[in-house]
């Protein structure tokens, strides 16, 4: 028997996408949560919100395609490998992601389109995580100030603000 041609279908993919697990993830300054929404259709889409509800990063796999945003690098796409080196008959295999050199637009704007069918998410919500994938256009990340200003809880100890001292003026480098 032939197998019918595969036909990219976002509303298919975006239908079968439900929330199957949140999270709450214990940083050195914060707490975040985590959102994992899960298709059988070969996707996944996870949340990472910091304690103020924004969203700090976004992934959305599908079809082996991998589209992740966040506060730090921006928009990057790749795909999934899965790396059986070594592995015996009946092991799982680890999945890497391995990220383009550059943002490819086609992947992009699959995602978007499989976020614009996503229903089950407000209407607000699917804004913001299309915005972030779209951010690619006009800016790779945020500026040193949003990102400090967004993660960046000093404590008391004269330890602490010597790290964040030193973190300050690493992003400083970074973002200039």
């Amino acid at each position: 028997m032939i197998e019918p041609a595969f036909l990219f279908n976002p509303a298919d993919i975006a239908k079968g996408l439900k929330e199957v697990a949140v999270d709450i993830i214990q940083t050195e300054h914060q707490e975040v949560v985590s959102r994992w929404f899960h298709s059988n259709r070969d996707a996944d889409l996870f949340i990472w919100l910091d304690e103020s509800g924004r969203i700090i990063k976004q992934q959305f796999s599908f079809n082996g395609q991998v589209v992740e945003w966040n506060v730090v690098e921006g928009v990057r796409t790749g795909y999934v490998y899965e790396d059986e080196r070594g592995k015996k008959p009946g092991d799982m295999s680890s999945e890497i992601i391995r990220f383009d050199s550059a943002p490819q637009k086609a992947s992009i704007a699959q995602a978007i389109d499989i976020l614009n069918e996503m229903k089950q998410l407000p209407l607000n919500e699917r804004q913001t995580l299309i915005a972030h994938f779209t951010a690619h256009a006009t800016h790779q990340g945020v500026s040193y100030g949003e990102f400090y200003q967004r993660l960046a809880r000093p404590k008391k100890s004269r330890q602490t603000n010597h790290f964040l001292a030193n973190l300050r003026r690493r992003l400083k480098k970074l973002f200039s």
